[in-house]
């Protein structure tokens, strides 16, 4: 599971949509967190999920970061690299 790093080019039309799948699927007590000394999250230094709750989803943001990453799935990435786009990168966040 990925989020994008850098912009995209390709040969082809390539239609963006912004995201209002949010899902409580981020697991705060787990996750490598550096908090601001009020206790709001500063920073993820590492991302921990419930998988049950991401399965499936392409892209999806979390309600807890709404200022953070858009999420992408597997399926995602996968369908980017069939369409041979060139210039993204992911970056794996979870496995």
């Amino acid at each position: 599971r990925r989020t994008p790093a850098a912009g995209m080019s390709g040969s082809g039309p390539v239609a963006v949509q912004r995201t209002n799948r949010c899902r409580r699927a981020y697991n705060e007590e787990k996750s490598e967190l550096v908090r601001f000394d009020d206790g709001d999250i500063l920073d993820v230094e590492r991302y921990v999920f419930r998988p049950e709750l991401t399965e499936g989803l392409a892209v999806f943001k979390v309600p807890q970061l709404l200022r953070g990453p858009l999420f992408l799935g597997d399926e995602f990435v996968s369908a980017v690299k069939a369409a041979g786009l060139r210039g993204p990168e992911f970056i794996q966040l979870w496995p």
